[in-house]
């Protein structure tokens, strides 16, 4: 037979018991794993920064160029006759 502990019931612990448990457990293991990154430094960042904002203009800049010279070249197509 098993022995009950304070705050369990015969259907189990109580569940704010087990909520707060798991609540502390996971910060515990996120406050851990957060200890283990290898955070970037500032010009690491930096140097990222600018490769998005590049990467992104230079995409954005083919996409304006491809919509535009295909509505170019579609516009004989849908023009009224």
């Amino acid at each position: 037979m098993a022995v009950k502990t304070v705050g369990e019931s015969a259907a189990g612990p109580k569940p704010r018991r087990v909520f707060l448990s798991g609540l502390r457990r996971y910060l515990a293991d996120s406050l851990a794993e957060v200890k283990k990154v290898s955070w970037p430094s500032f010009l690491e960042v930096r140097r990222f920064t600018l490769v998005v904002l590049v990467t992104v203009i230079v995409v954005s800049l083919f996409i304006y160029l491809a919509d535009t010279l295909l509505s170019f070249l579609s516009q004989p197509l849908f023009a009224p006759h």
